[in-house]
């Protein structure tokens, strides 16, 4: 279809909250008599073992990302602010300085340079405590990790019915629905509420206009055979698991109505980070004439950057690329390249769908005099 540069859908089905008891939960926040208890899911244990990890203050945040056991650049930014919003409690008064509170956001900021969800909402909690005395600083931290998750599920429905109406225009190839190719995990594992673009798909299933999902395994850290997989089958969606290598032989094979990826940054000119392998599925779209859309938060917006050069890609360990399931795969001196993130162009992404519209790249311009306007006042 031809798509308008930039289109909102106000919610009006009131019914589209979707099903709570088919969605697996990243995160648990339990209210105590003095303080709260916050717990993560362990997500490297994943499918195996279903366990939490308690956030106790900055540094449990800090290693539980750095090792990845949390990903998902929502859910990474959500993890910082309460780790953050944790070491109140921990180290309240003389400690819990304005001093300490920038020191943190640095060192968390610092975990993934390459996802800038976690440094938009960092850098909004800064503003919004800046010129507080000690006593109000903890207050004003402690109020802004729960209304971010507040404000997450708000959006976040908002964001999937934008994308439940995006797919809902293109034309179907199957009269029993669309079938939808995605990779790496954006679901409610990759955030505090039901996802980004995993979040549309499962959208698209409780409005019945879902066939079958095609999700990529996503090496070296197969987030989609470990995650995505695992979330479809808990919500009985029915889907297919392939390799990365099979996407372009498997577009074809299976009718792919469309790809929907999500993201760790958009830049300016709309080019895009993501999980390593989201170019390759872009360039195999292209080919096929497959609408490419790109899920993602407000947050995940970069305004500041003007094209994709100019990203920080964050390289991994050697050892993740040498080693499958803890065992050697290659001779252990194996030069390895292992970025965790490829960019993707502007002129291979139909569309962006986050929690303020659909846009094309056109469309971004908007929302990035927008951003300027709320950040002048």
């Amino acid at each position: 279809p031809e798509f308008r540069m930039t289109l909102l859908w106000p919610i009006t089905d009131t019914k589209f909250l979707m099903d709570e008891t088919k969605r697996l939960s990243s995160i648990t926040i339990e209210t105590g008599t003095t303080k709260p208890c916050i717990k993560v899911l362990d997500q490297l244990l994943l499918p195996h073992q279903k366990q939490y990890i308690e956030i106790k203050n900055v540094d449990t945040a800090v290693t539980v990302i750095k090792n990845m056991q949390v990903r998902g650049a929502p859910l990474i930014a959500s993890v910082a602010v309460f780790g953050i919003c944790m070491e109140s409690f921990e180290n309240a008064g003389t400690n819990f300085t304005k001093t300490f509170l920038e020191g943190a956001i640095k060192r968390l900021i610092d975990t993934r340079p390459t996802a800038v969800c976690i440094h938009n909402v960092l850098n909004r909690l800064l503003k919004e405590t800046a010129g507080l005395d000690d006593i109000r600083l903890i207050e004003a931290v402690r109020g802004f990790a729960f209304k971010e998750v507040i404000d997450e599920a708000r959006d976040n429905r908002q964001l999937c019915w934008n994308g439940v109406q995006t797919i809902s225009a293109l034309q179907r190839k199957n009269s029993d629905g669309f079938t939808i190719m995605t990779i790496c995990n954006t679901g409610s594992l990759a955030t505090t509420s039901w996802g980004t673009a995993l979040g549309i798909i499962s959208g698209l299933r409780d409005q019945k206009m879902l066939r079958r999902v095609i999700c990529l395994e996503t090496r070296p850290y197969n987030q989609g055979s470990r995650l995505t997989a695992t979330e479809l089958s808990h919500q009985g969606i029915e889907f297919k698991l392939i390799c990365d290598s099979m996407a372009a032989f498997s577009v074809n094979v299976f009718d792919v109505d469309a790809v929907i990826v999500g993201a760790d940054r958009v830049v300016a000119n709309g080019d895009t980070a993501n999980k390593v392998g989201t170019y390759n599925l872009a360039i195999v779209a292209k080919h096929f004439s497959v609408p490419f859309f790109v899920a993602l938060n407000y947050d995940a917006f970069d305004f500041k950057t003007e094209e994709g050069n100019s990203i920080d890609i964050e390289e991994r360990k050697d050892d993740e690329m040498r080693y499958f399931n803890g065992g050697l795969i290659c001779e252990p001196k194996t030069p390895v390249f292992n970025p965790a993130f490829d960019v993707t162009k502007a002129e291979l992404i139909t569309g962006y769908i986050s929690e303020r519209g659909f846009h094309t790249a056109l469309g971004l311009q908007q929302l990035r005099i927008d951003a300027f306007l709320e950040n002048r006042t």
